[in-house]
């Protein structure tokens, strides 16, 4: 089984660059360190297909190009209404007054 992982890897590594194998290849072996002799071959071949499609994914977040200055993309906006204006709410634990009839 530990050639089907290794061709797995070629196969899945094909279209990462060398840094981003590089990457791949740092997190794996640290996984592999800290969990070695608990792993089966088939959940180290599953970390590793993880670890690949983690590393596609962060392509586009670190394409996104961002300086310390730029404003957030989204804001949080509150509005605030008078409280004259508001009626005020009714509780849900008051008695109705068309149920006491």
């Amino acid at each position: 089984m530990a050639t089907n992982s290794v061709q797995d890897n070629a196969q899945t590594d094909a279209d990462l660059t060398s840094e981003q194998n590089q990457e791949v290849d740092a997190r794996w072996k640290e996984a592999l360190r800290r969990y070695r002799g608990r792993l089966s071959d088939e959940q180290k071949a599953r970390i590793r297909r993880v670890l690949v499609q983690n590393e596609r994914m962060l392509v586009p977040v670190r394409e996104f190009a961002v300086a310390n200055g730029d404003a957030p993309a989204t804001t949080l906006k509150l509005v605030l209404r008078e409280t004259s204006e508001a009626a005020p709410a009714k509780s849900h634990l008051e008695p109705s007054t068309q149920n006491a009839k």
